[in-house]
């Protein structure tokens, strides 16, 4: 893992909804290369699960 994993698992921690074009602007990178390097992280158990937060306020 380097610097570039890293950036991109904490951009994907803000918000995981984010598109690979997206994902790449942010990181200084391309789509493609996001792309591989987040498939590879899956691959390798790094990212186990992609989430949604509930705010308990709003269901009442």
């Amino acid at each position: 893992m380097d610097d570039l994993d890293r950036k991109i698992l904490t951009a994907l921690q803000k918000n995981n909804r984010l598109s690979f074009a997206e994902l790449a602007k942010l990181v200084g990178s391309s789509a493609a290369s996001c792309m591989r390097r987040v498939n590879k992280l899956r691959s390798a158990g790094v990212i186990v699960a992609d989430i949604s937060v509930v705010n308990p306020k709003a269901l009442g």
